[in-house]
């Protein structure tokens, strides 16, 4: 993404160069999508983790009602780029357009470019910037939920307990703070960049990859500081012995 240029120009480097501009058009938009829908899974785990917490067990129907209407904004922002691609990467005169324009290929080619002029375009921008900006406070209200749950049944635990539960409010707000970390100061680049068409090389190689990170990062997270999945996987690595292990069960770190 060349935000130097005016619209912001898409460019294809290294093997996919060569595929046609409405190729890389549409990849492009799926990258975006992947890195919406892994930033909507933070929200769907911490809703989730707050109905442990209540130790609410939903019936299977509503799971996956919650889990799609999560998802809707998703939903849209696809219906949107397929608009997007159908009308600006499609029709025979663009692609003429840019297959003259990539006649010449070398270090890179032309396959788009993002602009605020139509309607769709206009409305996955909303979409997608809107979830970066409410995702961090949708995790801290939940871990806010959360842990005031917690805390008013804290007196009730053991010793043990207590020290699990402190372990897993560590790795919860770490997790909270994921996004945070992650989506703010990319998009917040990017927001600059389209405002003042700076050039930013980390924003401009970057911009889909970062927003994906909380997603790769939070099961590891989980798997660390939930005690009992953390020894199992030293098991299974053989950093300690089974013959350790506690009797320990999931939802007793909630």
């Amino acid at each position: 993404m060349i935000s130097t240029s005016v619209p912001i120009e898409l460019r294809s480097y290294g093997p996919c160069r060569y595929l046609e501009a409405w190729v890389g058009y549409s990849m492009y938009q799926m990258l975006q999508t992947s890195a919406f829908m892994s930033g909507m899974s933070i929200l769907i785990t911490f809703f989730f983790k707050y109905e442990v917490v209540r130790c609410i067990e939903l019936p299977r129907c509503r799971i996956i009602v919650i889990v799609l209407a999560f998802h809707i904004p998703i939903f849209i922002s696809m219906i949107m780029e397929v608009i997007m691609i159908i009308t600006q990467s499609l029709p025979d005169d663009v692609r003429q357009c840019y297959k003259l324009l990539n006649t010449n290929v070398e270090e890179f080619s032309v396959i788009g470019a993002l602009s605020l002029k139509t309607l769709p375009s206009i409305i996955n921008f909303a979409l997608i910037s809107g979830s970066v900006v409410l995702a961090p406070f949708v995790c801290f209200f939940y871990k806010n939920k959360i842990l005031l749950r917690i805390n008013s049944q804290l007196n009730q635990h053991s010793k043990q307990r207590k020290t699990l539960i402190q372990v897993f409010v560590k790795g919860l707000t770490i997790q909270a703070f994921l996004p945070l970390i992650f989506y703010v100061p990319v998009f917040a680049l990017y927001f600059y960049c389209i405002l003042t068409h700076a050039e930013i090389l980390f924003q401009q190689y970057f911009m889909t990859v970062v927003p994906s990170l909380p997603a790769l990062f939070d099961p590891f997270v989980t798997l660390y500081f939930v005690t009992p999945y953390r020894r199992r996987l030293k098991i299974w690595m053989r950093i300690e012995k089974a013959s350790k292990i506690m009797p320990v069960i999931t939802s007793q770190v909630y």
